[in-house]
C-alpha cells in the first residue's frame, strides 16, 4: 500500500491503523478495568477524558501532531491504558490508497500549482490588513522578494517550515498507538478509508482563496517563532488544553488542509461513532485529533449537551478540572 504522505508530506496527510479488525487481547469488563485505565492514561501526562454512559466508558486521548524532543510526557503509560483497553479506536489520520502512477502525477500538480496564475498577486485575494503582516514579515527578513506570487497554501507551509527551523520533533501519539497494536495485537475499531482521487481533487481544484485561512494561520505562527511552537507541546503535556488550542501552531491543524476536506473524519463522524461505543459494554480507548475534541462545539462540547458524565482537564479557559 501507497500512502499519499510520501509524496505530499507537506500537506499532513498520514497513515491510519484503520478497520483492520484484530483478535483483542483485553479481558472480559471487571467493574474497576475503566478506573484501571483512565488512571494508568493520566500518568502519560497528556489530556485524558473519562466519558461514560450507563454501560460503557470511553477513554478519550487528545492528540496534537508535533511533540518536541523537550516534551516530557510517558508514552509507555499511555501503551499500557491502550493493553488494557478491550478495543481501541484511532482516527487520527486518514489512510489514503494511491498508485504509482497517480503518485507520480499528483506530485507534479503539486509542483505546478506553487505560483499563482500569471497576473495574479495574493493582494488579490487578502485583506490590506492581512497583505500588511505578510509585507512586514518580509521586513523582518523572514520572508523574500517573490513571496507575492506563491500560492497562498504553498506559502503557508514554507512559513510553518521556517517557524519549525530550529524545533526537533519526537515520536508523536500515532507511533506509539502503532507500537502498542502491533505488539499487543489489540483489537481496532474500524473506520472508514479515504479514496485518494476525491481528496487530491479537493486539493487542486480549490481556489487560492480556500487556503487564506491557512496563510494567515501561518503569519501568526511565522510571527510567534519557535518559542511559539515549543510553548504549544509544552501545554498539552501539561494538560493545559485552553493554552494549546490557542495557541499559533495548533490553528494551523484547525485552518490548514487537509482539515474540511472531502471524505475525511469530521467532528461529526468522530461524535457519531464515541455514541455508538458508549451504547456498548466494552471500555474503548479513542485516540482523536485535540482539535477536534476541545473545539468550540467539538466533540466534548457535544458530549457534555448530550448528557454523558465527563471527567478530565478543563478544555475551556472557563472550565475547572473535571475529575472526580
Amino acid at each position: 500500500m501507497i500512502y499519499l504522505y510520501k509524496f505530499l508530506p507537506a500537506v499532513g496527510v498520514t497513515a491510519s491503523l484503520v478497520a483492520a479488525p484484530g483478535t483483542s487481547t483485553a479481558f472480559a469488563q471487571q467493574p474497576d478495568q475503566a478506573e484501571e485505565i483512565v488512571v494508568t492514561a493520566r500518568r502519560s501526562g497528556i489530556p485524558v477524558w473519562r466519558v461514560t454512559s450507563g454501560t460503557a466508558t470511553v477513554v478519550l486521548v487528545g492528540a496534537i501532531p508535533g511533540i518536541t524532543t523537550t516534551t516530557k510526557w510517558d508514552p509507555e503509560e499511555l501503551i499500557e491504558a491502550l493493553r488494557k483497553a478491550d478495543r481501541v479506536m484511532f482516527p487520527v489520520s486518514a489512510d489514503v490508497d494511491v498508485s504509482p502512477f497517480a503518485m507520480v502525477g499528483y506530485f507534479f500538480k503539486w509542483r505546478r500549482q506553487e505560483m499563482l496564475p500569471r497576473g495574479q498577486t495574493l493582494a488579490d485575494i487578502l485583506t490590506p490588513e492581512q497583505y500588511g503582516q505578510l509585507a512586514a514579515l518580509q521586513r523582518k527578513g523572514i520572508l523574500q522578494p517573490g513571496y507575492e506570487h506563491v500560492h497562498s497554501l504553498h506559502l503557508a507551509l514554507k512559513l510553518q517550515g521556517i517557524a519549525q527551523q530550529s524545533i526537533r520533533y519526537g515520536p508523536g501519539v500515532p507511533a506509539f498507538v502503532s507500537k502498542a497494536v502491533a505488539e499487543y495485537k489489540l483489537k481496532l475499531v474500524s473506520l472508514k478509508k479515504v479514496n485518494a482521487k476525491p481528496l487530491a481533487a479537493d486539493l487542486f481544484d480549490s481556489p487560492p482563496s480556500r487556503h487564506v485561512a491557512c496563510l494567515m494561520a501561518s503569519v501568526a505562527m511565522a510571527e510567534a517563532g519557535p518559542a511559539g511552537v515549543e510553548a504549544g507541546s509544552q501545554a498539552w503535556a501539561a494538560r493545559r488544553v485552553p493554552e494549546v488550542m490557542a495557541s499559533a501552531a495548533d490553528h494551523r491543524f484547525a485552518n490548514c488542509w487537509p482539515a474540511g476536506a472531502a471524505g475525511l473524519m469530521t467532528n461529526a463522524d468522530l461524535l457519531s461513532s464515541v455514541e455508538h461505543l458508549l451504547a456498548d459494554r466494552e471500555v474503548t480507548v479513542a485516540i482523536a485529533p485535540l482539535q477536534m475534541l476541545a473545539a468550540k462545539q467539538g466533540v466534548l462540547d457535544e458530549l457534555a449537551a448530550a448528557g454523558f458524565d465527563i471527567e478530565g482537564p478543563a478544555w475551556k479557559s472557563d472550565q475547572t478540572e473535571l475529575t472526580r
